[in-house]
């Protein structure tokens, strides 16, 4: 959907990244990206529901990433 790649632009996607009230979510760091430019997406409502849900599920949790659980086991603490 958005063309990002998993491992460098999704799953390091941290929560003051993703702006529920501007529907949009952002790659603030450069080098993180093929172009070597920030970029950002516009989070349309099936992405927003994801996202919602997704907060919902780590909002428990002491982490600042979005997805911080591999095959249901949290991740390190951010």
């Amino acid at each position: 959907m958005t063309g990002w790649r998993i491992d460098t632009e999704v799953l390091p996607l941290v929560w003051c990244q993703v702006e529920f009230a501007a529907g949009e979510v952002r790659i603030d760091d450069p080098r993180s990206t093929k172009t070597r430019k920030p970029g950002s997406f516009p989070s349309p409502t099936i992405s927003r529901r994801v996202l919602k849900a997704q907060r919902k599920l780590t909002e428990s949790l002491n982490s600042a990433y979005v997805f911080c659980h591999v095959a249901g086991t949290p991740l390190g603490n951010a």
